[in-house]
């Protein structure tokens, strides 16, 4: 049978904040070279030079920045998008009714489901972890896009309260629909391929 609701959350939960705690200073690489080459700057791009410029000058804690976020963005993402996707799936018909095109229809359905679920519920805590990682980089020379981020040393709630301050609450949403856009659909083919 299937997991109850509960369960699906706690364990799509751990596995997410796992996840991240394994990810995030490649996460926080990437975004740091990511918005460098977008600012046009000459710091190195390779990236084991980029983590050794953020290492020699912020130490091994500059690749962890954005720890709480992404943890948060990982365990509200896995939370819901399997959560999502198994309650979902409990409103598909059974026995004779669920023919091979209806199972297919249904996997797709709740797919798609699953990834505007964890876009929903991830969205706010990828902008927070968007911008730390970014102020993160603010080590590597000529990086002007980091020296913006890195003047504010905030917490996660902190820096949710001043976005919504400074920026109004549709800045926890920004990349909203491009992000759906992109989990709907390919969430709906991951898991239609998956069950089948």
């Amino acid at each position: 049978g299937k997991a109850p609701f509960a369960h699906s959350m706690l364990a799509g939960g751990m596995a997410g904040g796992a996840e991240a705690c394994v990810i995030t200073p490649l996460e926080c690489i990437k975004i740091a070279m990511q918005s460098e080459k977008a600012c046009g700057g000459s710091a190195p791009t390779g990236t084991l030079a980029f983590a050794a410029a953020m290492v020699r000058t912020g130490g091994i804690a500059s690749l962890y920045t954005g720890l709480a976020a992404t943890v948060s963005k990982h365990t509200a993402h896995s939370m819901f998008y399997f959560a999502a996707f198994h309650e979902t799936k409990k409103m598909a018909p059974k026995g004779q009714e669920a023919g091979p095109m209806v199972k297919i229809g249904w996997d797709l359905g709740a797919g798609f489901v699953a990834g505007c679920a964890a876009a929903t519920a991830n969205n706010p805590f990828d902008v927070v972890k968007t911008r730390q990682q970014v102020g993160a980089a603010s080590a590597v020379s000529n990086h002007a896009v980091a020296k913006e981020f890195s003047v504010a040393k905030r917490s996660l709630v902190g820096w949710m309260m001043e976005l919504v301050r400074t920026e109004g609450p549709q800045a926890l949403y920004k990349g909203y629909f491009a992000k759906v856009a992109r989990l709907g659909p390919g969430s709906a083919m991951i898991f239609c391929m998956f069950e089948q």
